[in-house]
């Protein structure tokens, strides 16, 4: 506002999403969202609902003497309860990995969506060199790289992750080992050693995930994108909440049902 010459404040925009920071930002919100309020909840739920192993070791009573046939059935228990662990773990992986390729993918449409709209995009195939290339040719200043914004280790680390579970390669292995080896899963022997992977294994059972690895991936990648359209497209994301038309008629037709209806009726009374 404080830039403008004439005598009247010209929104800069029409709606609240010609902004492309708002697009970005809430499509991330709404994932974030489904994730807190229903997928999680889900899977928590899923694996309380499978239910320890039991056994009766007193029906081994007759066969084996009351030590051998406690033995045995602790024996049998353990083996049992460990099935029952490996289930859950088997269960939730699926779970998790199932929830991060939907939030990647949805984060990369809303991407290819907000580039082509800007860019007249009609490309065959998208990738994230698309994006930088995108951002490389659109930036105002050259001493800004997509690469440096904050909040791009969240992305690329979403990113190289992604690729893990969708190609189950040595080389996206070794992606993940170079950028966040913090994520991977440990030696179940030995808590000092990673697990050694093999080419063509499933990658989510390498990969540790949680709750704090996908809220502190989509937060970094939400600041990403509003840094990457502030440089890109010269958006700041907090003026983008009300710097467009339809804000303030909205605070204007707020104004005029209060004068009409001040008890805040509603419409069909």
């Amino acid at each position: 506002m404080a830039k403008r010459t004439e005598h009247y404040f010209i929104p800069a925009k029409d709606d609240y999403y010609d902004y492309n920071c708002n697009i970005f930002s809430d499509a991330i919100t709404q994932i974030q969202d489904e994730w807190q309020k229903e997928n999680k909840p889900l899977i928590d739920r899923a694996i309380k609902e499978i239910k320890d192993a039991e056994y009766e070791w007193d029906n081994m009573c007759g066969v084996l003497e009351n030590d051998e046939a406690m033995m045995n059935s602790s024996f049998l228990q353990r083996r049992a309860q460990g099935e029952v662990e490996a289930k859950r773990k088997r269960l939730y992986l699926s779970l998790y990995a199932q929830f991060f390729h939907q939030m990647v993918s949805k984060i990369e449409a809303v991407t290819v969506a907000v580039i082509t709209r800007n860019d007249g995009y009609d490309g065959d195939r998208f990738d994230r060199n698309v994006l930088y290339a995108f951002g490389a040719r659109a930036a105002t200043t050259e001493q800004e790289r997509i690469k440096e914004l904050k909040g791009f280790s969240e992305y690329d680390k979403l990113y190289t992750i992604w690729h893990f579970i969708k190609h189950n390669s040595k080389s996206t292995y070794e992606a993940v080992l170079n950028l966040c080896p913090e994520i991977l899963q440990k030696d179940p022997w030995n808590e000092k050693e990673l697990r050694k992977y093999k080419q063509g294994d499933l990658a989510i059972f390498y990969i540790h995930f949680t709750n704090e690895l996908i809220e502190q991936l989509l937060d970094g990648v939400k600041t990403f994108f509003k840094e990457f359209c502030r440089l890109v497209f010269g958006e700041d994301y907090d003026e983008a909440q009300w710097n467009y038309t339809k804000y303030f008629m909205k605070q204007v037709n707020s104004e005029i049902d209060g004068i009409r209806n001040p008890l805040g009726l509603p419409w069909w009374i």
